[in-house]
């Protein structure tokens, strides 16, 4: 019982660790505008207002890979104009951006809003080629994004809030908080393992003393069998 109990504990030390590590993990790679991606997911820390009140400042998302070329209005990505930040964006999908050819031949862009669908679209105007889409944020003080969304420049469909991950990441960003969150497990592991080895140190020294006791036991009954054996052989003797 004692030995599962340790292995349990063992294994949450580790489990703590690797959480710890990957909130770390997480932080410093926002912090660098480094893409989070793990088992094959990506997380991203929205750095703006333009999607609240849906998902607000500083909250951590998770994304997906998906079939970028046949999303539903309504649809929320991640995406990135290539900017210099390089900090990507997330907004809706409220619109489909197409190309088309005119009467003389000309390849024109334009965009509409009246589809759900692309299929709809296309099933109404064969004719043109859907490239990309109009984003705008859920912000009602947010106007629509003024430069479309091509296919290749998304990063991912929005899955959902990463709601633990969140609010740790909000303690990490903090001084006092980021030392809560490490320096408290550490010490609590720290504690644990010292008060182990100090009743791991009594025990060894207990058993110790008990070895001792025990052979000077045995030392003194072979002292008296060996001083019966004398006297035995003395009386023997006359």
């Amino acid at each position: 019982m004692k030995k599962i109990k340790k292995i349990l504990n063992w294994v949450s030390y580790v489990l703590m660790g690797i959480v710890l590590l990957f909130i770390v993990y997480v932080v410093i790679t926002s912090a660098t505008k480094k893409e989070v991606s793990i088992f094959g997911r990506k997380m991203f820390v929205i750095k703006t207002d333009s999607m609240e009140p849906t998902i607000e400042v500083g909250t951590v998302i998770m994304i997906k890979e998906d079939d970028y070329t046949n999303l539903d209005k309504g649809t929320i990505i991640t995406f990135d104009f290539g900017s210099v930040s390089g900090i990507p964006n997330t907004h809706r999908i409220v619109g489909y951006y197409y190309e088309y050819k005119d009467e003389n031949g000309e390849i024109k862009y334009d965009s509409t809003y009246d589809y759900s669908t692309i299929n709809e679209l296309m099933t109404d105007n064969p004719e043109y080629k859907v490239i990309g889409y109009r984003t705008q944020g859920d912000n009602p003080e947010k106007g629509l994004d003024q430069r479309p969304v091509k296919f290749d420049s998304i990063r991912g469909v929005y899955v959902k809030k990463m709601v633990i991950i969140t609010f740790l990441y909000g303690l990490l960003s903090t001084f006092w908080g980021f030392l809560l969150i490490i320096l408290i497990p550490l010490l609590v592991i720290l504690f644990t393992q010292i008060v182990s080895m100090y009743k791991n140190r009594q025990k060894y020294k207990m058993e110790k003393e008990l070895e001792e006791k025990e052979r000077q036991r045995k030392e003194l009954e072979e002292k008296i069998k060996e001083e019966a054996i004398k006297e035995f052989l003395e009386k023997s003797k006359e």
